[in-house]
């Protein structure tokens, strides 16, 4: 499995089909849901190629709305996550193929996904690859890899009871390690307070491509992140892994909902590293710092709070598909 920094042929993303599953606002947050997700084609087309998978129902929709930004593709599905019900695409000898995770509305949290299981695969044959049917449950968002054999993930991942039927976290290991090449797991011990699927890493951690994490670190001691965040970090020391910092926006929330605000769900995409934006104090502060963690990247900030409404941001609603190209071999 490459780090997200590798070159690639494109991105996919999912249309929004519901107003039903933004749970965190209202009919009217979700016609900005959409033009959110406009906005962010519009930006991504500029550096890569964009594949857009529109359902059936929605499909007249997407095509007024996105035009020639992206090349649309009807795809029967429930919801917009492109990175955990897309395939996550990874390199055989150089050639791109596809793992298709078991997806089950992560761990059974939200429905309807019948439809959404199904998504991995019709994008797989889309782009006619070899893809292969893994017997783990698992999202896209769970797992971030260095691209030299090493897997970032979370023991509430691993360990939920709600996910693999009560299997072990050694049979999640071994499904990792048989589908995606990985040498070393990292299972961090803690997720994002408030996050929807249950721990996902791509909010709470990253590699780059020196080999560090970069890390959300919460310094409000009032804040329920701060324990998991000290955890996590003690845990990469343990392990002598370099970690940098990545300070957590102020806590947001929907009624009782906490929203995972993070800047470590954002994008890399071709030349471009693609920065959520939450109109918080740190947003400059982390544009400033993300600078010198990619000083070869055009760095656009973008305004991810509508995505957050369906709990998820920049992250969550897009796939890398990788080339095999080496990044500056293009």
């Amino acid at each position: 499995m490459p780090g997200e920094w590798e070159h690639h042929s494109a991105t996919w993303i999912f249309w929004p089909t519901s107003a039903e599953r933004y749970v965190y606002g209202s009919l009217a947050s979700f016609a900005e849901v959409r033009s959110a997700f406009v906005c962010l084609i519009d930006v991504l087309s500029a550096f890569e190629p964009v594949y857009l998978g529109v359902d059936p129902t929605v499909i007249e929709e997407a095509k007024a709305a996105v035009g020639r930004r992206a090349t649309i593709h009807e795809i029967p599905m429930d919801d917009a996550w492109a990175r955990d019900t897309a395939p996550t695409f990874i390199l055989e000898n150089g050639h791109p193929e596809a793992i298709c995770w078991r997806f089950a509305g992560w761990g059974g949290r939200f429905e309807p996904y019948a439809k959404d299981a199904k998504a991995a695969a019709s994008v797989a044959e889309i782009m006619n690859v070899d893809h292969f049917s893994s017997p783990l449950e698992l999202e896209g968002g769970a797992i971030n890899s260095d691209g030299r054999g090493s897997l970032l993930t979370t023991a509430p991942v691993l360990n939920d009871p709600r996910r693999n039927h009560g299997q072990d976290s050694g049979f999640c290991e071994a499904a990792l390690q048989e589908a995606l090449g990985v040498s070393r797991l990292i299972a961090l011990p803690a997720g994002f307070s408030g996050d929807d699927t249950g721990g996902h890493v791509d909010v709470v951690a990253t590699f780059d491509p020196l080999g560090r994490v970069l890390l959300n670190h919460c310094k409000d001691w009032n804040d329920p992140n701060s324990g998991g965040t000290a955890d996590n970090a003690t845990f990469l020391k343990d392990l002598e892994i370099e970690v940098i910092r990545i300070p957590q926006p102020a806590a947001e929330f929907f009624g009782n909902g906490r929203l995972p605000f993070s800047y470590l769900n954002h994008y890399l995409c071709n030349d471009g590293l693609i920065l959520p934006r939450f109109g918080d104090k740190k947003d400059d502060y982390v544009r400033d710092l993300m600078a010198e963690v990619y000083p070869d990247r055009d760095m656009v900030q973008f305004d991810a709070r509508p995505f957050y409404s369906g709990g998820g941001g920049l992250h969550c609603v897009t796939q890398p598909v990788f080339s095999g190209k080496a990044y500056f071999d293009q």
